[in-house]
């Protein structure tokens, strides 16, 4: 659900720079905000508890290592890389969240919007 979220984010912004784009050089490092960054951290990598007793139990310790780092520098990547394509592709009109305001009010939006409230119905439990 997650990825399909993503594609519908991607493909709308695709569209929307098509439509009417002109280029604008982002900050790396936003002075005003920067600070909300770490909570956004946190928040990103919460699960590492879950993941570290896991440790214990593996039989090649080196390599899981490895495995630990590969998937936090992979979702390092695509946390980036997704919201840089998204403050490109919207610029400063990112002030809410995405999928309830940018998006247009077209089926596949409202089919994600649905998913998503079913996906907190069940895993509100864990």
């Amino acid at each position: 659900m997650i990825v399909l979220t993503v594609i519908v984010c991607i493909v709308y912004g695709i569209l929307h720079i098509e439509g009417d784009f002109h280029p604008k050089i982002v900050p790396v490092i936003d002075t005003t905000t920067y600070t909300d960054a770490i909570g956004f951290s946190v928040y990103a990598y919460e699960g590492i508890g879950l993941i570290l007793p896991v440790r214990e139990i593996v039989q090649n310790d080196k390599d899981y290592r490895k495995i630990v780092q590969a998937v936090i520098l992979t979702c390092a990547i695509l946390y980036i890389s997704f919201g840089y394509f998204c403050i490109i592709a919207w610029e400063e009109d990112i002030n809410s969240p995405l999928i309830t305001d940018q998006l247009p009010k077209t089926w596949d939006v409202w089919v994600i919007k649905i998913l998503f409230a079913i996906n907190l119905v069940f895993s509100y439990p864990l």
